[in-house]
């Protein structure tokens, strides 16, 4: 006697038993046999059941270990974590020994503590959360801008957190700083319409001046009168040219120059300038490239960079300038907007002053602004430096913090023959 084994409407064995004996078995043997074929069905199942969780727990690990997201698992109360992937321990620069047991807020994970709470309660409510902009903490302090997604697991007895985690900071810092590149092109264009008209009337006053200063019989006070108004002309003339330099729209005589002789001269001629309490170091590198640049931008712009870190270190410090020949690839243009494949030579120029916060930062390429007392300076001395930048087909990178001191680096292109192309 046989009956089938059925495993989810299917046929998949047969069980059957055998005597030699006529009529051996009767009803009652059958429901017998057929409650062992129904517990085989079952074991088959669970054993099929327990196959199938075990692959999906493998690739579950697989995904979490290999996954280049920063992944965590932790408790929904108290946040202490279960277990972290390599995403997660790079993100934050934590071991896994320091991190597993220990509480988001006992390592000070989220820079923002009240944004836990707040993440807890939208989970609570809505089962998920997707896409949190939060701040968290590396190990050392650094802050880094992330978009976070929540969603609750259960395991054993306490509900648990599953969270992933995707950084933005660099997303944010280029968009940052594409957004001031767009303001800084409308400023450009807005000052070159402005410092135009402004030239030519200058260039009138200072035309006129001059006939009525080359008239005989003119009295003292009004030779002196005269001679003021011309100043006073040359001096807005000479503003004018540093506007349509910011703005791109000054003519340039584009020749070959090593950009270390250029550097060598302005250091030279700046030793008077530059205080005993200011260490001047210089690195320039031997067989610099020369680049396409016009001399007296050049000139204007390692002076202006030098007068700049000089004057932010009041109680003295060290400013250093080199020069450097550099390559800069596909994956690097990534960190700067306005980067762009190719040979370069960078020209840094650093100092140990005051440094400065994130929203001084943002400004200090715009025309007239300036940190200093009313009447030191025009604020027009980074704007010229931007502008000779800009229109030298570079671009310039500034690194500041506050009591930390400033690192500019300007990138300029290197003559085309000499690129290796």
């Amino acid at each position: 006697m046989f009956v089938p084994i059925r495993h989810r409407l299917k046929v998949v064995g047969v069980l059957s038993i055998q005597s030699y004996q006529p009529n051996a078995y009767d009803r009652e043997a059958l429901a017998i046999l057929q409650s062992l074929a129904d517990l085989c069905a079952g074991a088959m199942d669970r054993i099929q059941a327990a196959a199938a969780l075990g692959e999906s727990e493998e690739r579950f690990s697989k995904a979490f270990r290999l996954s280049p997201f920063p992944i965590n698992l932790c408790t929904l109360k108290e946040g202490r974590y279960v277990d972290v992937n390599d995403g997660f321990l790079r993100l934050l620069g934590y071991r896994r020994e320091e991190v597993i047991g220990r509480t988001s807020l006992e390592l000070s994970v989220w820079a923002n503590p009240a944004d836990r709470s707040v993440m807890v309660n939208r989970v609570l409510t809505e089962k998920s959360v997707r896409d949190m902009e939060v701040g968290v903490r590396t190990k050392n302090g650094e802050l880094r801008q992330v978009l976070a997604s929540f969603e609750i697991i259960n395991l054993g007895t306490e509900p648990h957190l599953i969270g992933i985690s995707y950084d933005i900071t660099d997303r944010l810092q280029l968009e940052g700083q594409l957004r001031h590149a767009q303001k800084m092109e409308a400023v450009g264009q807005l000052v070159a319409g402005i410092a135009h008209d402004f030239n030519n009337i200058m260039t009138i006053i200072q035309g006129h001046a001059s006939l009525v200063l080359g008239s005989p019989g003119l009295g003292a006070d009004m030779l002196e009168s005269l001679q003021e108004v011309s100043k006073a002309a040359d001096r807005a003339a000479n503003l004018t040219r540093q506007l349509l330099t910011f703005s791109r729209r000054q003519m340039m005589q584009l020749q070959p120059l090593n950009l270390n002789d250029v550097a060598s001269q302005i250091l030279k001629m700046l030793t008077s300038v530059v205080r005993e309490d200011i260490a001047l170091e210089c690195a320039l590198e031997p067989g610099l490239p020369s680049i396409p640049a016009d001399l007296g931008m050049m000139e204007q712009l390692i002076m202006n960079l030098i007068v700049n870190a000089r004057d932010a270190m009041p109680s003295g410090g060290r400013l250093f300038v080199s020069t450097q020949t550099v390559v800069i690839d596909a994956h690097e243009i990534h960190h700067h907007p306005e980067a762009h494949p190719g040979k370069f030579v960078r020209l840094t120029v650093s100092d140990t002053g005051c440094g400065m916060d994130a929203d001084t930062l943002g400004r200090i390429f715009e025309p007239f602004f300036t940190t200093k007392e009313v009447g030191r300076r025009t604020g027009l001395g980074l704007a010229t430096v931007y502008g000779i930048v800009k229109q030298h087909q570079g671009w310039i990178e500034v690194k500041s913090e506050p009591e930390k001191g400033s690192t500019f680096q300007v990138f300029l292109p290197v003559t085309p023959r000499e690129t290796g192309c």
